[in-house]
């Protein structure tokens, strides 16, 4: 049988885990993974998609920098402020827009770390 078919059967049809299949298989997690869902890259380029970070899909949805425009203050947050907060996190794409529009910007956070 094939070692894809093999795997994805593993998990779709006995429902075991990535980890479960990684000890039975002796692959690693990591290999298991990209045999049953592929690489980002793989799947973008079959797809023809395009990777864009969640805060700018939201921010262009909601026409975020129609809105500011008319603020005096923008107020943005989330549960924890940390060193991934400034890799596209939503109070970076916020404030960035808020900036752009000479409008000041407020971050409040349950925590910081």
């Amino acid at each position: 049988m094939d070692t894809y078919k093999y795997i994805k059967d593993l998990h779709i049809k006995e429902r075991k885990s990535i980890r479960q299949i990684s000890r039975d298989t002796g692959l690693s997690r990591q290999t298991i993974r990209k045999i049953l869902y592929g690489s980002v890259e793989e799947v973008t380029q079959k797809s023809n998609a395009q990777l864009r970070p969640g805060v700018e899909i939201v921010l262009e949805t909601t026409r975020f920098e129609e809105k500011v425009k008319e603020a005096d203050l923008v107020i943005t947050g989330e549960g924890r402020t940390d060193f991934q907060t400034a890799f596209g996190k939503a109070p970076v794409g916020v404030a960035a827009i808020a900036e752009k529009n000479q409008v000041p910007t407020v971050c409040l956070s349950g925590g910081l770390g």
